[in-house]
């Protein structure tokens, strides 16, 4: 297990740093940054500047000594394809291959692009005498190249790249059925775990960006003035203030139906398995810019009839005095992938 873990979670607008430090009986926080990223420097899931992103993270890294340094990074991407699949019991590399072929086939890829496709798996089910219920992640080999070649010119090991949802739930640890909703700036992540244990994945193409494009044209103002009336404003107030404007109401719904048919989906599905009344989450988990959006987690309550927590990655984690500076009052929820990312590192795979 690695000593020192740095968790990266590459968003639109931020890089998220999350730098944690395995010790004896604990794991100590030692920094957690957020460094704007240049503009469309990632746009749509995708680096698209990498000398300019590479640019903005150096001075971050630049102190960190390289051994015994594990580096975990994430982001939210269309370009992360995540199903689940049934298939025959067989060996680790029989069933990475046999997962590859059928996500060709779902992709309707042409069959010669097959090696264009990076996979990883792992069974999530395995009746003593029954097919394999499968979790597979697919995306391509260009879009992992980028990211490799980030960490490389920042002279960082490339250890690990994850789905950043898949981080949620190692950071803020809940038992029973939950779903973890992580609202950004371009998408929202919705990952719902049973105990623990990989049951959905979604990822929306809509976020807070949307949301404040829509403000702007009510308000008949700039986007920057725009967010920052968001940002301070309760979100109910500021659909009131719409009045019979429809921009912001329809973009809230929009949202908002989107959630609600992603968890009735996970209902009826875990109804049908355990029975009639079950299936329902126990609670949502908030984080992202989302989780710090005023009335954003009351109105997801309201609307969704599910209870609404905002995450605390930091709970239960020894900190560096010098990371309750760097994160503010209040802002914990928006490093909740990062530290996700970095406890991967240090308790293993």
């Amino acid at each position: 297990m690695a000593q020192l873990v740095v968790g990266i979670d590459l968003g639109h607008k931020e890089v998220k740093v999350a730098q944690l430090r395995r010790r004896r009986r604990s794991h100590r926080v030692e920094r957690l940054l957020r460094i704007p990223v240049p503009a469309q420097a990632i746009a749509q899931g995708r680096i698209e500047a990498r000398e300019r992103l590479r640019d903005a993270l150096r001075p971050a890294f630049g102190g960190l000594r390289l051994e015994q340094l594990h580096v975990v990074v994430a982001m939210k991407s269309p370009e992360f394809l995540v199903r689940t699949l049934t298939l025959p019991p067989m060996p680790p590399g029989e069933l990475r291959e046999a997962a590859r072929w059928e996500m060709v086939d779902l992709l309707q890829l042409p069959r010669e692009q097959a090696d264009d496709l990076l996979v990883d798996c792992e069974v999530l089910e395995q009746p003593a005498d029954g097919e394999a219920r499968v979790g597979v992640v697919a995306t391509r080999r260009p879009v992992v190249r980028e990211v490799v070649q980030l960490l490389k010119e920042l002279r960082l090991p490339p250890e690990v790249l994850e789905v950043n949802a898949f981080a949620l739930e190692r950071a803020v640890r809940r038992p029973g059925h939950v779903c973890y909703l992580d609202v950004g700036d371009a998408f929202t992540e919705v990952y719902v775990a049973s105990d623990g244990r990989y049951e959905l994945y979604r990822l929306l193409p809509m976020g807070l960006d949307r949301v404040t494009a829509a403000l702007a044209e009510v308000l008949g103002t700039s986007r920057e003035h725009a967010e920052a009336a968001r940002q301070s404003e309760e979100l109910g107030t500021l659909l009131e203030r719409s009045g019979s404007h429809p921009a912001l109401r329809r973009t809230v719904q929009a949202l908002l139906d989107a959630l609600a048919q992603t968890l009735e989906y996970v209902r009826t599905q875990g109804a049908q398995a355990a029975g009639p009344g079950d299936g329902a989450v126990d609670a949502i988990v908030l984080s992202g810019g989302g989780a710090l959006q005023p009335g954003m987690a009351a109105l997801l309550h309201e609307e969704l009839g599910y209870p609404v927590e905002t995450a605390d990655p930091l709970q239960g984690l020894e900190l560096d005095p010098r990371v309750g500076e760097a994160v503010g009052e209040g802002l914990a929820p928006l490093f909740a992938p990062a530290v996700g990312l970095a406890l991967r590192g240090v308790e293993g795979p």
